[in-house]
């Protein structure tokens, strides 16, 4: 059974949000593969697929049916759009979205300061950065400020210069931990059964 055709058949077991999250954690990362390499990112567009549904933009800010997917990196990109493109996903409050993947250039974000001039995103409602944009991850967390993006990462200290959640490699598993203070910038809900199953999650004591 393809990666795709798995994902189908966890979305339909959607409520064993635990048991999907482990089986993916379960997985080892591709000893043969560089880096960056496809089959890693499209474990980790697995990820971002499940938890997804358990987040909650405000009002207004989810893009009216449609859930814009940013991505910095041409590998990670290449990924995200072969698994989730054209999916979509049914939150727990029963609103139905659409998933739409762009690529992102972080080359053109460090020749601009303000978001507005960054098309498309400002139009973005989630956004990964890569780790071969590692040198304009804080330039792209800086832009985006508090607005409601969810953003991830796969780099050290991208909690700490303001992501919301970042990938790590475990005994060749992937995790994922969560800033709870940044997301609460961002005017994002996160299920507290998702934070459960964070490795570490960062907020105010």
């Amino acid at each position: 059974m393809s990666l795709t055709e798995t994902i189908k058949t966890m979305v339909k077991k959607a409520s064993l949000l635990s048991a999907a999250l482990l089986l993916l954690a379960g997985r080892p990362c591709r000893a043969d593969t560089a880096p960056g390499g496809v089959p890693e990112y499209r474990l980790k567009a697995a990820y971002i697929y499940k938890i997804l549904p358990f987040v909650h933009w405000p009002e207004g800010s989810d893009g009216k049916g449609t859930l814009t997917v940013g991505v910095f990196g041409k590998d990670a990109h290449k990924a995200a759009r072969q698994l989730l493109d054209g999916k979509t996903i049914k939150s727990k409050d029963k609103k139905t979205r659409h998933i739409k993947v762009v690529e992102l250039s972080g080359q053109a974000v460090a020749e601009i300061e303000r978001i507005e001039a960054a098309e498309p995103l400002g139009k973005c409602q989630v956004v990964f950065v890569s780790a071969s944009c590692r040198a304009q991850s804080k330039k792209i967390l800086k832009l985006i400020g508090d607005r409601s993006i969810l953003t991830f990462g796969e780099t050290d200290g991208f909690l700490e210069s303001g992501g919301i959640i970042n990938f790590v490699a475990e005994k060749k598993k992937i995790r994922f931990e969560v800033n709870l203070d940044a997301a609460r910038r961002a005017r994002l809900k996160i299920d507290s059964q998702l934070l459960r199953l964070a490795k570490r999650v960062v907020k105010k004591r």
